[in-house]
């Protein structure tokens, strides 16, 4: 229906080129890239200015792979509209899913010298310093992300910080930022891990709420079977499920989804890493090795698995060997 309008837009106004804009956009949605760029570049045919067109046109290139002519696309968007911070973002998210985090920053940092009091930009500066992996940049992280919530509270930006906070075993502040985050939406799985994860390691510090650990738990596990059903091919998800599912001693639902997990991906270190904190949850202190190990021998990094709590009896073990990667 949607192309139908505007199609019939076009016809009615050939030179109105957001007509076409609308048409490519229509297009993109479907996965047509080709189609998409047709009409993007009539828009452009009408005026090579218009930077919404240059936008969706570099949209189409990128999802169809031609990265070249897709950042050039995003470049000259950004540099028709010098005094908006759209483009900029624009370019530095495409910068992003290239891993080109530096890059990325560099135009996310301008973007902020036009608006500097925007709450989206320092979001997206906070998270590409956590994407970045740099210890170093964790407090310009916290930084962006404290700014970003200062200007205007939101979920992403509290789900980010308390998941740094809980990085940097800051667990009273994870927790507690993580509750912000929660607040606003409690139906990411991965969030409500974090705060497992909080109150795991405060109740091995003696600091532990019991009742709160068992609410964070049951709902992970319900978002997570929803999740498994949604997408049953995910194997990180099913992996997750098995060791909540370990932890509660719910040990025939745990072996079926490590079944599960280890069909749709027998190599992916975070998934082994699961199996194995399932495995130890169910009081099977050899394949739990076995399967740490083979995570480690995939390249997952030590230090994550000596920060997990449900892993600290395991690395007492005479017969663990933690690789250094």
């Amino acid at each position: 229906m949607g192309s139908a309008y505007g199609g019939e837009a076009a016809r009615l106004d050939d030179k109105l080129g957001a007509a076409y804009v609308t048409l490519g956009k229509i297009h993109e949605d479907s996965g047509q890239h080709d189609l998409a760029v047709q009409e993007f570049q009539k828009a452009l045919t009408l005026d090579q200015r218009n930077a919404d067109a240059l936008d969706g046109i570099a949209h189409s290139y990128e999802n169809a792979g031609r990265l070249k002519e897709a950042e050039e696309a995003f470049r000259k968007a950004a540099a028709l509209r010098p005094d908006s911070w759209i483009g900029y973002d624009s370019l530095a998210l495409f910068f992003d899913r290239q891993n080109r985090l530096q890059e990325g920053i560099e135009q996310l940092k301008h973007a902020i010298e036009l608006t500097p009091d925007n709450s989206q930009l320092y979001l997206n500066l906070g998270a590409f310093y956590l994407d970045s992996g740099d210890e170093k940049l964790r407090p310009q992280a916290e930084a962006a992300l404290k700014k970003s919530i200062s200007l205007t509270p939101s979920y992403p930006a509290y789900a980010n910080l308390g998941s740094l906070y809980c990085d940097q075993k800051r667990y009273s502040a994870c927790a507690e930022t993580t509750g912000k985050a929660l607040e606003i939406n409690g139906n990411n799985y991965l969030v409500w891990g974090n705060m497992v994860t909080a109150y795991l390691w405060l109740g091995n510090q003696g600091l532990g709420n019991p009742e709160k650990l068992q609410k964070a738990i049951h709902r992970t596990i319900e978002l997570l079977e929803a999740q498994v059903k949604e997408t049953p091919k995910d194997n990180l998800s099913h992996a997750v499920l098995a060791s909540l599912y370990a932890r509660e001693k719910q040990k025939d639902q745990a072996l079926s989804q490590i079944q599960t997990a280890l069909a749709l991906s027998a190599t992916d270190p975070p998934t082994l890493v699961y199996v194995g904190v399932a495995y130890e949850n169910l009081g099977d202190r050899r394949l739990a090795l076995q399967y740490i190990d083979q995570a480690l021998s995939a390249g997952f990094p030590a230090d994550k698995i000596r920060n997990d709590p449900e892993l600290q009896e395991l690395l007492k073990d005479k017969d663990f060997r933690l690789h250094e990667k």
